[in-house]
């Protein structure tokens, strides 16, 4: 899977080792000093989470998920999909509905 990972250096380092380990491939990491410079994602990103997960609700303050990547990305777009914690494997074809609209849009 490609990802962009997003954190800081001393919370992200870590996790993203793990995310290198486990073989997924990162295309982009963004970190606070990419914030401060003013730099942004300048590719359309697309954000899906969990709907029975606590996101939304984490995160209701914020206007939702979908706001915090609005602050990093000018082409934000993306849903809460139905299934749990790992949610492509429990929704599988949502989930494969979510990716070919967004990289056919």
């Amino acid at each position: 899977m490609k990802l962009v990972f997003c954190g800081t250096p001393e919370f992200g380092v870590p996790t993203l080792e793990a995310v290198i380990a486990a073989g997924h491939e990162v295309a982009l990491v963004v970190t606070q000093p990419d914030r401060a410079a003013g730099r942004r994602i300048a590719c359309p990103l697309l954000a899906l989470w969990s709907a029975a997960g606590a996101l939304d609700t984490w995160y209701a303050g914020d206007s939702g998920p979908l706001a915090l990547w609005q602050a990093w990305s000018d082409d934000v777009r993306g849903d809460a999909l139905d299934g749990g914690h790992f949610f492509p494997e429990e929704a599988p074809e949502r989930t494969a509905e979510a990716l070919e609209r967004f990289f056919t849009s």
